[in-house]
């Protein structure tokens, strides 16, 4: 049986990322993410938003994520929104929690706080 870890706060608006122009921010705030799932294999999901391009989906180990943040970045920049997620059973996500509920949220320790967007957080569980 896993030990939970204590909730990591983890910032992955890449807007600000871009307008901050600092990759390591990035690298660092990935890697973390990563660092909280006891996982090999994660979900990557690259979907454009004008719905028209086809969407691409890969499975890749924690150091293939790292060693393609770049490539990442580039295709966010193309205007592809970049998903991550562990794969397992055991790892849920809620998504579009607003500020006003983290509190209650919080209660429950999720592993992972994401703020996706101002005001908008994504929240990861590991279940036992």
């Amino acid at each position: 049986m896993r030990e939970p870890r204590n909730c990591s706060t983890i910032v992955s608006n890449h807007q600000n990322a871009l307008r901050a122009g600092n990759m390591d921010r990035q690298l660092e705030a990935v890697t973390h993410f990563l660092s909280v799932f006891d996982t090999p294999i994660f979900d990557i999901r690259l979907i454009h938003f004008d719905r028209i391009h086809k969407p691409m989906t890969r499975q890749w180990s924690k150091e293939k994520v790292i060693g393609s943040i770049g490539f990442l970045k580039a295709k966010n920049f193309e205007g592809y929104n970049v998903y991550i997620r562990p794969i397992g059973y055991e790892f849920v996500l809620v998504d579009d929690v607003k500020r006003a509920t983290l509190a209650k949220a919080a209660e429950l320790k999720p592993a992972a706080l994401i703020e996706t967007s101002p005001n908008n957080f994504q929240l990861w569980y590991i279940l036992p």
